[in-house]
């Protein structure tokens, strides 16, 4: 209980809060992994797709990774919440990431499944590495 409280209180002892931020970054996808192993395991083999269908679902991912952002950067730092609110965000940029990777390899489009892991990944640890560097 005192981690979730330190997520809300600015002024909560840092180490308490940065292991409340590790608990968050670190529990808030596991919902999107699940649904895109489901995703994964109902699509497999039921549909494949040309090779130009990746761009479509690079493109979705990356709309998606710009929506969270704007969100982000309209969030303000000072308000109690923020550290959730961020974290929560972040959460769902790297679960979209995870159902269109899902998709992808599904689909037959390996390459693209991966490329979109990464960046799904890439964001999501440099999100994690922000949090824990700031005050």
């Amino acid at each position: 209980m005192q981690r979730i409280r330190a997520l809300y209180d600015p002024k909560a002892d840092p180490a308490l809060r940065r292991s409340a931020l590790l608990g968050l970054y670190a529990l808030a996808p596991l919902p999107n992994l699940l649904l895109a192993v489901m995703v994964w395991l109902v699509a497999h083999r039921e549909l494949q797709l040309p090779g130009w269908a990746g761009v479509g679902l690079v493109g979705i991912g990356l709309s998606a990774y710009v929506w969270v952002r704007r969100r982000v950067r309209q969030l303000d730092p000072k308000r109690s919440g923020y550290a959730v609110a961020r974290g929560l965000l972040e959460a769902a940029s790297l679960g979209t990431f995870l159902l269109l990777a899902a998709l992808a390899v599904a689909f037959g489009l390996v390459g693209w499944g991966l490329l979109l892991l990464g960046m799904g990944l890439g964001g999501y640890l440099l999100a994690l590495s922000r949090a824990l560097d700031a005050p």
